[in-house]
């Protein structure tokens, strides 16, 4: 995935890792993923807090380009923005633990289920990461704008936040470099 960024008074394509995994889990398993990860997050003093619980409706673009409202059950999500505590966390990054499960309201009000993975409806939860890995092409050329140690050091967090779950987790879909928005999810 990319966003544009603003270097050196150019606007140009800065590119995010992103993926989605599905946790290879039991639905009773739920409370004990929220544990460990809240419990990771906590003790690398993400924003001080841990997973941020929102409930109800979102939004989204379909594959038409029309604006489709889902709603979720829950949503738990984490992440910097701004400026990070230490390097080791990234300046920019999202991570987000949902239902596969999902709901999609129609103009009419309608409600029907919707899941992210349809193929994947054994699995319950769906954990994205969105990673901003600080690089941007100039001239044909991949240059990086942070160092090797400090990528190292981001990717054992992320690493750890991952496996903080306590479950296995399978890759589900890996955002390509030149998608510019992700996934619909519902």
């Amino acid at each position: 995935m990319y966003w544009i960024g603003n270097w050196s008074g150019t606007r140009e394509k800065v590119y995010t890792d992103a993926a989605d995994y599905g946790l290879l889990c039991k639905r009773q398993d739920l409370e004990a993923v929220v544990k460990g990860l809240d419990r990771y997050l906590k003790k690398t003093k993400v924003r001080g807090a841990g997973l941020c619980r929102r409930f109800g409706v979102g939004y989204g673009v379909g594959s038409a380009g029309a604006v489709v409202r889902c709603w979720t059950e829950w949503m738990m999500d984490a992440g910097a923005s701004k400026a990070p505590l230490s390097m080791e966390q990234g300046f920019v990054w999202h991570f987000e633990l949902v239902p596969n499960r999902q709901f999609q309201v129609s103009e009419a009000g309608e409600t029907r289920e919707a899941w992210r993975f349809s193929d994947r409806k054994e699995i319950a939860y769906i954990a994205t990461l969105l990673k901003h890995r600080w690089y941007y092409l100039r001239d044909g050329r991949t240059v990086d704008s942070d160092s090797v140690e400090d990528r190292e050091k981001r990717e054992a967090f992320f690493q750890g936040l991952l496996d903080s779950a306590g479950v296995p987790m399978e890759p589900l879909y890996a955002y390509g470099p030149e998608e510019e928005t992700g996934r619909i999810f519902c």
